[in-house]
């Protein structure tokens, strides 16, 4: 009799495995690197939770939407408050991970599952993109990348404005984090990527676009005249005194080629380098595509924008090239 039980016990063990497609290794995973929606940390080592969510369907279609079905990218619940962009390098694994208690709270604030798509393309457009989503200054440049284009992918499956941004207007964080720029520069960037949304695929010439991180060209030139470029810099500031850099101002340093780029001040030294204005950390490097000597490509950790003349372009996932950015010096 015992064997009898013992033998059931081993062939129901075996039918739960194959049923479920039941994979030890996926009950913990490794983090090696992630982005978070709104700046919830990760620890190094977590669980998955097996657990079948409504919420799942919206994340293959906003991954279907994308361009990203059928691929490598594993969707799975945890425990943990948020959603996820995460990659594991050693095993070449990707993931989007969220509690299905986080997309829950969403729906009951918002009383749209419309937000919690907002999410979804937000966090997928990091695998697209490949953001290396490890912490560093630049991510604060791949969170507004995924920003702008969760307001344009908003746009085209026909939400309002509003809708798109409700999501980050209730969850997002209000000051700026290591790796997350401030909840209004976010908003600002969810509503160009809706407005260019608007224009490109709906030739909608009722939208224009608003630069919310300059409040006025006559503000920016005409604030701190007595001031050097090297003052400026070693002042600290804030995103909503950028304005603060002026044209004069900049025009002082002749060595520097200083671009506006998602509201961030930097500029391209002789050597290649780009580096931000405010404290001089290099961010990246620029180099020149053989096929075109007037395009050059910026990168990020290995993430491509474009500069073409005096503008700088990030290529969407639909194929459309975004102003991202614009030289302010001559």
């Amino acid at each position: 009799m015992k064997r009898q039980i013992l033998i059931l016990q081993l062939l129901s063990a075996i039918i739960l495995m194959t049923c479920c497609k039941y994979d030890p290794k996926k009950d913990t995973l490794e983090v090696e690197a992630y982005s978070s929606y709104n700046s919830i940390d990760l620890p190094t080592s977590i669980s998955l939770v097996s657990q079948i969510s409504s919420y799942d369907s919206s994340i293959n279609y906003a991954s279907s939407l994308i361009g990203l079905p059928n691929t490598d990218i594993e969707i799975q619940t945890i425990s943990i408050y948020g959603a996820f962009s995460v990659i594991n390098k050693q095993s070449q694994r990707r993931f989007f991970l969220y509690s299905p208690v986080f997309f829950d709270s969403v729906y009951k604030v918002t009383q749209t599952n419309l937000a919690v798509l907002s999410i979804c393309f937000h966090e997928l457009a990091h695998q697209f993109y490949r953001h290396p989503l490890k912490s560093s200054y630049a991510s604060h440049f791949y969170e507004k990348q995924a920003d702008r284009y969760s307001g344009f992918e908003m746009c085209i499956i026909g939400a309002t404005l509003e809708q798109s941004l409700t999501a980050m207007k209730n969850f997002g964080n209000d000051a700026e984090t290591p790796t997350h720029p401030d909840k209004s520069n976010r908003l600002a960037e969810i509503e160009k990527g809706y407005i260019d949304a608007k224009i490109k695929i709906f030739k909608d010439s009722s939208y224009m676009k608003q630069d919310r991180i300059f409040k006025s060209q006559e503000l920016m030139y005409a604030l701190f005249d007595d001031k050097s470029l090297d003052d400026i810099q070693s002042m600290k500031y804030s995103k909503d005194t950028v304005s603060a850099y002026t044209k004069s101002a900049v025009m002082k340093s002749n060595t520097k080629q200083i671009y506006s780029f998602y509201g961030e001040l930097i500029y391209l030294t002789k050597d290649n380098q780009i580096k931000l204005v405010s404290n001089n950390e290099t961010i990246g490097n620029v180099f020149q595509l053989n096929s075109n000597i007037d395009l050059k490509v910026i990168s990020l950790d290995g993430v491509k924008f474009y500069l073409e003349g005096k503008t700088i372009f990030s290529v969407n996932p639909d194929g459309f090239k975004l102003e991202v950015g614009n030289k302010i010096t001559n």
